[in-house]
């Protein structure tokens, strides 16, 4: 073999060397930018997840709150009532006592 083709195989490997060495390059920036984008993913999926949390915890807030507000504006209703006369406290006592006794027949059904 002569000093021309030593030559010429030791510029291709080189040239092969260079190649490899940029591919492995290439395929590492490669993997970080694909480790970056799946900690971009995780760290939505978090935020997402908290997100949810919080609109669960101000709609069970708001769902409590009305139910509040509600239960006060029925009770005010019934002191509205019972106030304009004995005959209408009386009129809800039985009304009262009757929606009780079937109330407590239906769950004596259900057990």
């Amino acid at each position: 073999m002569n000093a021309q083709n030593r030559t010429f195989l030791g510029a291709a490997a080189h040239m092969l060397k260079t190649l490899f060495l940029t591919t492995g390059h290439a395929v590492n920036v490669v993997d970080d930018a694909v480790s970056m984008a799946d900690k971009a993913v995780k760290n939505a999926r978090k935020r997402q997840a908290i997100d949810l949390a919080i609109s669960n915890i101000d709609y069970a807030t708001k769902a409590a709150e009305e139910a509040a507000l509600r239960r006060a504006e029925g009770q005010l209703l019934v002191q509205e009532f019972t106030n304009r006369s004995a005959k209408h406290q009386e009129l809800y006592d039985t009304a009262k006592q009757a929606i009780d006794a079937a109330v407590n027949a239906e769950l004596e059904l259900i057990k």
